[in-house]
């Protein structure tokens, strides 16, 4: 089952924080998206509420406030 956030907490280089998590796993595929363009990212770290992603594609025109990320379930 996936699970879909909406705003990061957090962008740094190809990194981003997302607060509030759920049932995220380490190496989990995740999938952002932002003005219509998807991305895909892998969780590298979990704690707590927390999830550090790494993004595959950049993050240059992501928005703290406008980017959903959808937790796919799926390593």
């Amino acid at each position: 089952m996936s699970i879909e956030y909406l705003g990061l907490s957090e962008i740094n280089g190809p990194l981003v924080v997302l607060e509030g998590v759920r049932d995220a796993s380490y190496d989990e595929i995740v999938e952002l998206s932002t003005e219509g363009k998807k991305k895909l990212g892998r969780i590298i770290e979990v704690y707590e509420d927390k999830a550090v992603i790494q993004v595959f594609q950049g993050t240059e025109d992501m928005s703290l406030n406008n980017t959903h990320t959808k937790l796919t379930g799926h390593p």
